[in-house]
C-alpha cells in the first residue's frame, strides 16, 4: 500500500518544475535575514552593572536585584537619567562615562548579552541576571549586517522556492483526493 500511494505520489505532483525568477525573488526577500552574518552586527549602548554582592555585608542577591529593578523603574519613569544612575551606581568600566560603552560588535558580546539585538533604539532593558550580578541596558543605536546579495545564496533559495512549491501542489493534491474520496463506515 505503502508503494502504491508513493507511486501515486509521485506521479500527480512530484512532477519537477523550476521555480520563476519572479518566485526566486519573492523567496530571497522572504528569507533574506536569515542569510546574514549575525557576528557583524553592532550596536552602540549603555549600561549599568549592579554586582551580585554588594561593598557591605548587608547587601544579598535579593538586595542588589531589588535595587536594580528600582533603577530600571527610575530611568523608565523619567525620574532620573540614565547617565547619573549610572554614574552613581554602576560598578563596571564605563560608569564614569554614564555607562557609555563604544559600539561592539555582537561577537564580543557573550550570548546571554546579544539579547540586547532584540530591542529597539532607546528601548531600556533589564534589569537582565547573570552569574555576576544584574545589567540595565539602554540601546541608542543597531547596525545590522546587510544579507549577502542572491547571487551568493541563489542556490539555496532555488531548494526553499522549489520545497515550497512542491508542498502546496503536495497539499493541493491531498485536498483533490479528499473531496473525491467515498468514506464508507460500518458499525
Amino acid at each position: 500500500k505503502q508503494l502504491q500511494v508513493q507511486i501515486m505520489r509521485a506521479s500527480k505532483y512530484d512532477q519537477e518544475i523550476p521555480p520563476t525568477p519572479e518566485e526566486i525573488r519573492q523567496e530571497y526577500e522572504a528569507t533574506k535575514e536569515q542569510y546574514r552574518d549575525l557576528t557583524k552586527d553592532k550596536i552602540k549602548f549603555k549600561k549599568i552593572f549592579i554586582p551580585m554582592l554588594g561593598d557591605d555585608s548587608a547587601s544579598t542577591p535579593e538586595v542588589q536585584l531589588n535595587l536594580a529593578e528600582l533603577i530600571a523603574k527610575e530611568i523608565k519613569s523619567k525620574n532620573a537619567t540614565f547617565e547619573d544612575m549610572a554614574k552613581r551606581y554602576s560598578k563596571d568600566l564605563y560608569a564614569e562615562k554614564g555607562g557609555d560603552w563604544p559600539v561592539t560588535e555582537r561577537s564580543t558580546l557573550s550570548p546571554e548579552s546579544a539579547i540586547i539585538f532584540g530591542a529597539q533604539p532607546g528601548e531600556i532593558i533589564g534589569p537582565l541576571v547573570d552569574s555576576t550580578g544584574f545589567t540595565i541596558v539602554l540601546v541608542e543605536k543597531k547596525e545590522l549586517a546587510p544579507p549577502p546579495p542572491l547571487s551568493a545564496i541563489k542556490e539555496q533559495i532555488d531548494m526553499m522556492a522549489r520545497n515550497k512549491r512542491s508542498n502546496e501542489r503536495y497539499k493541493k493534491w491531498v485536498e483533490r483526493l479528499r473531496k473525491k474520496a467515498i468514506v464508507k463506515v460500518y458499525i
